[in-house]
């Protein structure tokens, strides 16, 4: 890889983690290829980062969280693909309503890792008001929303919500989210379902 002012500074793990695709950064989660589903004529495992001088967030919270994300790429992998089974009942009532059609055809939770196709994420470091941490929006494709597809907003690997895709690329989106007042629209932090009582 060519060095770049901005990627130069990167510790050595991440900096090898990063490649080139024309004028944008890539970076590698070898363990997402097997996890999820890969674009046609794409390389799996590969995940858009942006321009490096256009935005890319390489402040030290930034590049800890692009660091901390591969590093447990695995844990952060299984905890996107619960947390959108989790929501999966709302994305149904959702999409129903939005396409007047009850009839949405959904993925089985074995089958959701497969259906999301990981596009792109996007560094949203909140600053000194949003704490410390760097949240990561993460676009992925899906068959049962061409349109918006569907996005995961992470700190760590704790993810905060799902939503579309665009909205977790959204910076405004990310601060309200750091600080607690974002109602995401497909799910709030998931949750698992209560259990009854007997």
């Amino acid at each position: 890889m060519e060095a770049e002012p901005g990627v130069a500074t990167l510790p050595a793990a991440l900096r090898k983690r990063l490649r080139y695709a024309g004028d944008d950064l890539e970076i590698g989660l070898s363990s997402w290829a097997g996890l999820f589903g890969a674009a046609r004529d794409a390389e799996p495992g590969w995940l858009r980062l942006g321009r490096p001088e256009n935005g890319v967030a390489f402040t030290a919270a930034g590049i800890a969280a692009l660091a901390g994300l591969a590093a447990e790429q695995d844990a952060v992998g299984r905890a996107i693909v619960a947390a959108v089974a989790l929501a999966m009942p709302r994305i149904g009532d959702v999409l129903g309503l939005v396409e007047g059609d009850e009839t949405i055809l959904l993925p089985e939770p074995d089958e959701i890792g497969p259906a999301l196709v990981p596009l792109r994420v996007r560094v949203h470091d909140p600053g000194p008001q949003g704490g410390h941490a760097a949240l990561l929006g993460i676009a992925f494709a899906c068959p049962w929303d061409p349109e918006h597809g569907l996005g995961v907003l992470l700190r760590t690997s704790e993810v905060l919500g799902v939503d579309t895709a665009e909205a977790v690329l959204s910076r405004p989106v990310a601060e309200a989210a750091a600080q607690g007042r974002h109602a995401f629209f497909l799910s709030c932090r998931p949750v698992a379902p209560a259990r009854r009582r007997r």
